[in-house]
Order: C-alpha cells, then structure tokens, then sequence
C-alpha cells in the first residue's frame, strides 16, 4: 500500500475512533471512557500523530476552533500531520 493511501486510511480510522470516543463519552461523561493515555496509544500503534486538544468540550472537531480547524485541513488537505506535542486550547 503506498504511503498517500495508508495515510487516508489512518484519517478515517482516526475520525472515527474519535467520533465514537465522543459519543460514548457524551453518552456516560467524560473519565475512563476517553482517556488521553489512549489517543497516545492509538497514535503509537498506529505510527500515527496526536493532536491533544485542551477543554472539556466533546467533538472537538466541531468546536469551531481555528487551532483544531488548521490542524484537520492541514491534514485532509495537505497529509501534513501534527507534530509532536501539537496542542490546541478550546
């Protein structure tokens, strides 16, 4: 598989893994049900990057943040994933 490929794979994977994390934590609330040690674990399996986003909202990608906005197109648009240690305040 080339590169651009698993690249777009991981992003669907990556969206919807983070769709049902929010779900379920908007369904039960927030504690063990989304752990950060397990977006961390996720992005290491995976070989993957991890945007950590600060704030107690759930969907952060709908948040109408620039921060996470940038991130996401940057991504979608361009494959240039975060770097290390990417955060964003909501």
């Amino acid at each position: 598989m080339d590169e651009g490929k698993a690249a777009l794979y991981a992003a669907i994977i990556g969206a919807a893994v983070g769709a049902l994390a929010s779900w379920r934590a908007a369904k039960h609330g927030a504690g063990p049900v989304t752990p950060h040690e397990g977006g961390i674990s996720l992005a290491k399996t995976l070989g993957g990057s991890l945007l950590t986003v600060e704030g107690s909202q759930y969907g952060a990608a709908l948040a109408r943040n620039s921060c996470i906005n940038d991130a996401l197109a940057d991504y979608l648009i361009r494959l240039k994933r975060p770097g290390d240690g990417a955060r964003c305040t909501l």
